[in-house]
């Protein structure tokens, strides 16, 4: 693959033409939504083959970390409830710089990305990957001990 550009690995795939991403970045111009999102609304590309083109890049490109030395903030779980965190192994971790900050694995990566977009976070985010077996952990410990405190009601989670 010749970068982790969205739209040259849509191309790489079959899935755009050359002609294509250049008038999806003529158009991001005006309309400052994700490349994908207008690529596949002008195109027809699958959302799945979207949010694959993502995690190829963000696994390009994402920081490895240690969720167990990883800053958080309690105020992040709020984001994501916990069937969504658990099902497709995603944890909020904190809000940096406007974006919100989320832990996955590299097996994750696409359904992290498709369900952050789903749930329509009206913020931006950013990933960065963990061993799945720590995610696991953190995420059942950490979803546990916010829904036992006492200012969160039960059921929000």
């Amino acid at each position: 693959m010749r970068n982790t550009r969205i739209g040259t690995i849509l191309v790489d795939r079959g899935l755009m033409t050359e002609q294509q991403v250049q008038m999806v970045l003529a158009r991001q111009i005006h309309d400052h939504r994700p490349f994908g999102q207008i690529a596949a609304e002008a195109y027809g590309i699958p959302e799945q083959q979207v949010w694959e083109a993502c995690a190829t890049q963000i696994i390009a490109s994402a920081p490895r970390v240690d969720l167990r030395t990883e800053p958080f903030d309690p105020k992040a779980l709020s984001y994501l409830n916990v069937r969504d965190a658990w099902t497709h192994r995603v944890l909020p971790l904190r809000l940096e710089r406007g974006d919100l900050i989320c832990a996955t694995a590299g097996d994750y990566v696409a359904q992290a990305v498709g369900v952050l977009q789903s749930v329509q976070l009206f913020l931006p985010f950013r990933l960065v990957l963990t061993d799945l077996e720590t995610l696991e952990q953190q995420i059942m410990e950490r979803y546990a001990l916010e829904s036992t405190h006492p200012l969160v009601k039960k059921g929000q989670h």
